[in-house]
């Protein structure tokens, strides 16, 4: 190889990988290592998407790469400026940027010396967030995205302060430089070809955009310097401000419709840049007692938000720009409160269920003392109930609600009597997720109802009801009853319900008085089908049998009478 196709080789090689130096002759150092579909999907012929008229808003996270003892770095207000530049040079377009946080990354081999491939991919691994642009800042002169597109890029030195991180940017949101194709670079990306000046191969070489015109990449200054002709012998006339460029940083001022377009249908395309988007939502309460404010933050230029809510008549509305005070006018309950938000291509709407004073609760039947449900239940046997929040926003099926702690949860069980003459059993007061227990005394129709009094809210309060069909099976017999020396326990099948039960053991029986003191206890290893008990020594009286099967507990009235 002689030595002048050996200087060119270096150079060439140079030109696209060299790190970014002086503000004269700057470089970045991004290629493209994407696949070439995203690249078609994203050409000037397949840009004309309604969605590049609707502004976008997108989450920044800053790294500020300082000493291993935390000294240097970019400063707090030098990252709000980055911040500014960024929303400047893309205000036009319809972007705009928003910070999501930072972080500072305190390692002396980041922060010194210069950056190859190795170094630059263990720095962009490093706390890097899923939902924004993650931008690194450097102390050396240096700049380079990730790939294009991507959700990471790094910037530093006398690049930092300057539009070079707007170039970067571009990179991110699925730009190429304005010479590629023109000039060979490096990567793996789709295949380059020279864009001519005429523009008519435009949408297929090149950057990809027809209307930034054919760049040689040869500038004295901001000053188009070339004297070559594309393959048609028309001479070359490049923008001389675009911010994809590589003219001097202090000359990237603008980009065209056709970059626009691109940056949006790039992120139209792109899972890793849909992440980043901040999506319109309703901040406030999920739950109050009066009166809550909502507003729809981060909303972008020139997009208004209208506010409802249903039922239409649950709350009086009073609005104030984005923001909107809710005032209840029925009372405890749940509504949907709605943000209608106009945008250059529509409206969307945002949905959020709030709830005032106490939300909805589902009443559950439960095994004795367990936490699973029941579908059905038996006479003379035990079971548990509990209440359950229902969540607003479906998050989750249940939730915790926030004055659960200081509400307090009435129990009654009313049985149906079909004459009119129903009875009332009050099981007293609880707190939330404290379940009281109750044996139907007898087959029938049950209505379990609890009030919920919230302490917290001006006392207000919210009742619910659940009915129950309470079947004749006793799974048991005891016999005799009443009894005054034994009482024998057989399992029985059930005859009487929808399908016949297989008869069920008998693992552990208790006898209690009618204080529930438990006078005799008694195992069964294994389980057993009949059991005998001696109660001639317990004293006359009434007592509750509970009879546990391995599952649940059954319970029995028994006389003894000797």
């Amino acid at each position: 190889m002689n030595k002048v196709l050996q200087f060119l080789l270096v150079f060439n090689l140079f030109a696209v990988f060299s790190i970014c130096q002086a503000q004269s002759s700057w470089r970045c150092n991004t290629v493209d290592d994407n696949t070439p579909l995203l690249s078609e999907k994203t050409q000037s012929k397949s840009t004309s998407l309604t969605s590049i008229s609707c502004d976008k808003k997108i989450r920044v996270y800053f790294h500020v790469i300082r000493r291993s003892n935390s000294t240097g770095g970019l400063t707090s207000s030098q990252v709000t400026q980055l911040l500014t530049n960024l929303n400047s040079d893309y205000s036009a377009l319809g972007i705009s940027f928003i910070e999501k946080g930072r972080s500072y990354i305190n390692n002396d081999n980041y922060f010194n010396g210069s950056y190859d491939e190795t170094k630059f991919s263990q720095l962009v691994s490093t706390n890097r967030q899923s939902d924004a642009i993650n931008i690194y800042l450097i102390q050396p002169d240096f700049a380079k995205a990730d790939n294009i597109p991507s959700n990471a890029l790094a910037i530093g030195g006398s690049f930092a302060l300057t539009s070079v991180i707007s170039h970067e940017m571009g990179h991110c949101l699925g730009l190429y430089h304005t010479h590629r194709g023109t000039v060979i670079e490096g990567g793996t990306g789709p295949n380059q070809c020279p864009e001519l000046v005429n523009g008519t191969n435009g949408a297929i070489c090149g950057d990809y955009v027809i209307d930034t015109p054919a760049d040689p990449n040869k500038w004295s200054g901001c000053t188009y310097s070339g004297t070559n002709l594309d393959a048609n012998g028309q001479t070359y006339n490049p923008l001389n401000d675009n911010i994809m460029s590589y003219v001097p940083p202090s000359c990237l001022n603008q980009l065209t419709m056709g970059q626009k377009s691109r940056i949006h249908t790039s992120i139209e395309e792109s899972n890793s840049l849909l992440a980043t988007l901040v999506i319109p939502e309703i901040s406030g309460p999920d739950q109050f007692c009066t009166t809550a404010t909502y507003t729809s933050p981060n909303l972008s230029q020139g997009q208004n938000v209208t506010w409802s809510i249903s039922p239409s008549n649950f709350a009086t509305l009073t609005t104030s720009g984005n923001q909107v005070t809710v005032t209840p006018s029925l009372g405890d309950g749940q509504a949907t409160l709605t943000a209608t938000i106009s945008t250059g291509c529509g409206t969307k709407q945002v949905l959020k269920e709030i709830v005032v004073g106490i939300p909805d609760h589902l009443i559950n039947v439960l095994e004795y003392q367990g936490i699973l449900p029941v579908s059905v239940c038996y006479a003379y046997t035990n079971y548990s109930f509990e209440a359950k929040a229902i969540d607003p926003n479906g998050v989750y099926p249940y939730y915790t609600y926030e004055f659960a702690s200081t509400a307090s949860y009435i129990w009654r069980v009313i049985h149906n009597d079909p004459y009119g003459s129903n009875t009332i059993y009050e099981l007293g007061t609880y707190g939330y997720q404290d379940n009281p227990s109750f044996a139907f005394e007898q087959a029938g129709e049950y209505t379990l109802t609890l009030d919920i009094i919230n302490n917290n809210c001006n006392y207000h309060i919210r009742s619910f009801v659940r009915g129950v069909t309470v079947q004749d099976w006793f799974g048991y017999t005891v016999s005799p009853n009443p009894s005054s020396d034994n009482i024998t326990i057989e399992s029985a099948t059930n005859s009487t319900a929808k399908e016949t039960k297989k008869a069920l053991e008998i693992r552990e029986v208790e006898l209690a008085d009618k204080m529930g003191i438990v006078r005799h206890r008694q195992k069964f290893t294994g389980g057993v089908t009949t059991a005998n008990l001696s109660v001639n020594t317990l004293p006359n009286d009434l007592y509750i049998l509970r009879i546990f099967d391995g599952k649940m507990w059954h319970s029995h009235k028994v006389l003894i009478q000797h």
